[in-house]
């Protein structure tokens, strides 16, 4: 299990990172890779609605730098606060970590999911907003294809999910 940090999609130290995002008149903000860097392809995106999905192929993506995290069958998703970097080039390993990307996107300042009681249903309010594999559960390996489901993230358009990165 890799617990990286992607945006709108790849942890604690294991990541991938992309800021090729934009908010596209018809409401969607989306992120593409394009596997110019890391062997990653795919795209993942916020609706107006407030929904995130992804799908992302990662077979030219050397996962071996995974294998210290679990291995690569399933992989954790972030939404981070920043992106402090000078350009918008993908990261991988400790470029991507807390000190460039800050924390989980966290409107509310709560705890992330997991430290919720095992009897508390998580909402929009009593976790990390963009915790979204500590909601969601993490994404499967499945071929080498991550693929998100429409999963709720926001109930208003244009919410400010809209700016902070996203890792995987």
């Amino acid at each position: 299990m890799i617990t990286a940090v992607l945006v709108v999609i790849i942890g604690l130290g294991y990541g991938y990172k992309h800021r090729n995002k934009e908010c596209m008149e018809d409401g969607i903000a989306k992120v593409i890779f394009d596997e110019s860097n890391n062997g990653i392809k795919g795209e993942a995106y916020i609706t107006e609605s407030g929904y995130f999905l992804a799908e992302i192929d990662i077979t030219g993506f050397n996962q071996t730098i995974c294998e210290n995290d679990g291995g690569n069958d399933e992989f954790g998703y972030h939404i981070h606060e920043i992106w402090t970097h000078d350009d918008f080039n993908d990261r991988i390993t400790d470029e991507c970590g807390p000190e460039y990307t800050a924390g989980h996107f966290n409107p509310y300042n709560v705890p992330v999911c997991s430290a919720l009681n095992d009897y508390e249903e998580i909402t929009y309010y009593n976790c990390e907003v963009g915790d979204l594999s500590g909601r969601f559960g993490y994404v499967q390996n499945v071929n080498n294809l991550l693929e998100v489901y429409p999963q709720r993230i926001s109930q208003r358009a244009c919410d400010p999910i809209i700016t902070p990165d996203v890792v995987w």
